[in-house]
């Protein structure tokens, strides 16, 4: 790995001597997370970006929110701690206001754009209905809000700064396996109950009852009794469901050395133990490189249906 950083000014700074580095990539966190440690034989200036290149690839860039120089018998370190570039749109309170006929095109311009990220991938048109920004939202929470309600996809920050609302899974397949894959040191099978939800009523509007509702019954056939009472002006009742469904099986799987994975790409798992099984996608993933070596945690969870 190759770390680079860069000042306000956009000065290059390049870390040759890399002691340890930590990556943290998680569907369920719009910010992604860094920490490394150098060894330095000078003061490093005051940095703002930092990024991570394998092999020449970008997967990592973000800003740096502490940079701790350490001086010691045991030499100089310098440890940064980056979250990626959403972290900018989720610390930055957006505007108060309404949108009517609200597109994602427009919402770029006035809450990513005067922040530096340069496109969006998605369907730019208008949607007709109402958006509004209240007091406390952040600009993430405004992007976000809209790609769930009119666009029914999610929104991501690419390394090199595009906002992704495509919906596009990444191209590939990761087949894990000791014999013809990926291969990995242990894997972990998990269901979390707790994470499912049984039941959701809706209500139509402020000060009305709570009426429609939707049931999960692949929950309600397990024996969990889960409720939770949504405004459907705000939430979608089925993806909430879907959404717990998804969180509720997980696979884990500890790999040595570095894993090209991505979150939302597709995988598969062949062991002697749980056998062949796909429909798998990358729901989180840590890469570790330290004086001990190399190592990649991938997490999967189902692949929902439409």
């Amino acid at each position: 790995m190759t770390c680079v950083g860069y000042t306000v000014l956009g000065k290059r700074v390049d870390f040759p001597f890399l002691l340890s580095l930590k990556m943290d990539w998680d569907e369920d966190a719009p910010a992604h997370s860094l920490a490394a440690s150098f060894a330095v034989d000078a003061p490093a200036p005051r940095l703002a970006r930092v990024e991570v290149l394998h092999e020449g690839v970008l997967v990592f860039r973000g800003i740096v929110d502490q940079q701790d120089t350490k001086i010691s018998p045991q030499g100089n370190r310098l440890r940064l701690v980056a979250r990626s570039l959403a972290a900018l749109l989720l610390d930055n309170e957006a505007l108060p206001q309404t949108y009517i006929n609200p597109s994602l095109r427009g919402l770029f311009e006035r809450h990513a754009r005067p922040y530096g990220f340069p496109s969006f991938a998605g369907n730019g048109g208008a949607f007709r209905g109402k958006l509004t920004v209240e007091k406390g939202m952040s600009e993430w929470q405004v992007l976000q809000g809209f790609c769930d309600y009119f666009l029914g996809a999610s929104l991501s920050v690419r390394p090199d700064g595009v906002l992704d609302a495509a919906g596009d899974p990444p191209k590939g397949l990761l087949r894990f396996s000791n014999t013809d894959g990926i291969p990995y040191q242990s894997v972990t099978h998990q269901d979390f109950f707790c994470r499912r939800i049984q039941e959701i009523w809706l209500q139509a509007g402020v000060g009305t009852g709570y009426q429609g509702h939707v049931v999960d019954a692949e929950t309600a056939g397990l024996g969990i009794q889960r409720k939770r009472y949504k405004t459907a002006t705000n939430y979608q009742g089925t993806s909430v469901l879907r959404k717990s469904r998804r969180q509720a099986e997980e696979c884990t799987l500890s790999c040595p050395g570095w894993v090209p994975a991505q979150l939302g790409m597709e995988a598969s798992l062949a062991d002697p133990f749980f056998g062949e099984s796909d429909g798998w996608t990358v729901a989180k993933c840590t890469y570790q490189q330290s004086q001990a070596g190399e190592s990649t945690c991938c997490v999967l969870r189902k692949k929902l249906q439409p």
